[in-house]
């Protein structure tokens, strides 16, 4: 059996790498164009649905957070990612610590990329798993997407993207099921 390793040059398999060993792909994604106002509390910014997600599979699941910091002072936020199974509660990953944003005197338009791996080969049934986002800021106030212009893409592209207002956040995962 194959065993994915993520290693200074991403992601490899070590072991034999036949479709036997290391399974089905599998690929979610959700978005949303929701703004939120930020703080220096937490609060929900983001949850995707509850994908149905087959038995001992590995993923990675990434997401992006458009965050503007909204004054003078030092900006930037924090991001503190939950998921959960077959719609139980929330298991909290651990926070990212201080990110993007980071300038004194700047109206700072930034974002964060996040990406996390998931094992769940010991599970012997398939199952639903849904993810929620929270956010804060470091001590001013922020935005997650309102004034990046995104709203203001000409008429080619918004058809191109098939949507008035395309999507702030967004959530991928791209998974594989194990033998």
């Amino acid at each position: 059996m194959a065993d994915m390793v993520l290693g200074p040059d991403g992601f490899s398999y070590n072991g034999s790498t036949s479709n036997a060993n290391i399974g089905q792909p599998f690929y979610r994604r959700h978005g949303s164009n929701t703004n939120y106002g930020l703080n220096t509390s937490w609060q929900n910014c983001y949850q995707s649905p509850d994908w149905s997600i087959p038995k001992k599979s590995q993923l990675v699941m990434n997401f992006r957070v458009p965050i503007r910091n909204d004054d003078n002072g030092w900006g930037g936020g924090y991001v503190r990612p939950y998921y959960r199974i077959n719609s139980g509660g929330w298991i909290d990953c651990g926070h990212t610590g201080y990110l993007t944003a980071m300038g004194y005197g700047k109206r700072m338009i930034s974002g964060h990329d996040h990406m996390q791996t998931f094992d769940f080969t010991s599970k012997t049934s398939d199952f639903t798993l849904g993810f929620l986002i929270q956010c804060r800021t470091y001590s001013s106030s922020a935005n997650t997407g309102g004034s990046h212009s995104l709203e203001g893409a000409d008429s080619a592209a918004q058809t191109d993207t098939g949507t008035n207002v395309p999507w702030r956040w967004y959530m991928t995962i791209n998974g594989w099921t194990r033998p």
